[in-house]
This record gives structure tokens, sequence and C-alpha cells, in this order.
């Protein structure tokens, strides 16, 4: 009867100590380095970390609503891999850039910030080491449209 309880207690605290994590973003030596936006809509941010496993959201502040941002990134693990993927405003993904084993990954691309004047991304690893990543960003102001000159 001791050892049936036991094994209950276990189960139980499998279920409600582990599912909870399994959807975490476990990240041990993390360094992040907050963004920069200079007044021209030109900004930078990174992070370093020396093991990381699971998936975040994060975002970068622009300030403006439907803006367009240009985006360059790059990413790098020694090991494991670390995934970047880039959302619009509806949840579709619009920039992936990948790093799997020792080969560092780039991309660029043009994406719109969010309602909140935000570009949000998703940080994936699995069993990442020793990896970085750098987000350069430059908002392009949306042109307005002038009236022609009538004859």
């Amino acid at each position: 009867m001791v050892g049936q309880r036991s094994r209950y207690a276990v189960a139980l605290v499998i279920v409600l100590v582990l599912f909870p994590l399994a959807g975490c973003y476990l990240a041990s030596g993390e360094r992040m380095i907050p963004e920069t936006l200079s007044p021209d809509g030109i900004g930078q941010t990174s992070a370093q970390f020396v093991n990381a496993d699971g998936t975040t959201e994060r975002e970068i502040l622009v300030g403006q609503p439907a803006i367009l941002v240009e985006l360059d990134v790059a990413a790098s693990a020694e090991w494991g891999e670390l995934i970047l993927e880039f959302l619009a405003p509806d949840g579709s993904t619009m920039l992936t850039v990948e790093s799997r084993y020792g080969r560092a990954g780039r991309g660029s691309a043009i994406v719109v910030s969010d309602e909140a004047g935000q570009v949000r991304y998703r940080v994936t690893s699995r069993e990442a080491r020793n990896g970085s990543y750098t987000i350069r960003y430059r908002t392009q102001a949306v042109p307005t449209p002038t009236p022609a000159a009538t004859p």
C-alpha cells in the first residue's frame, strides 16, 4: 500500500512540476544587450548565452504602428539549434534564421510593426550551447501621398 502511494506521489509531482515547464525557455549565462534606436530609426539588439533550450517570444520596440522595418539578422550556436522567427502582426512567420551545429545563419527581410509599434520574434533553441544572435533594424517611413499639381 505504501509503495503504491509513493508511485502516485511521484506521478503527481511529474504532472504538477514538469508539464508546466514543457513550453519554457531556459537559458544559462544569457546576456541581453539592450536595444538601441537612434533618432534616424536605426537600431540593434543582441543576446549571448552559454546553454539554452526551449522557446520564448520577445519584442523590439520601434515606436510606430504599421511601419516598415528592415531587418538584418545573424545567429550562431556552436552546438545544437538556434532558430529566430520574426512574426507578422497576424502571427504568421515573415523571416526565419537558423543556426545548426556550428553553422551560422543569416537573413534579411522587411517586416511590418504591430499595433503596439513592436516587431515580435520567437527564439527557439534545442540543446544550444555557446550561442548568440544580433538583430540590426531600420525603420522606413511610410510615404505620404502628396497632391499632384493641377494645370
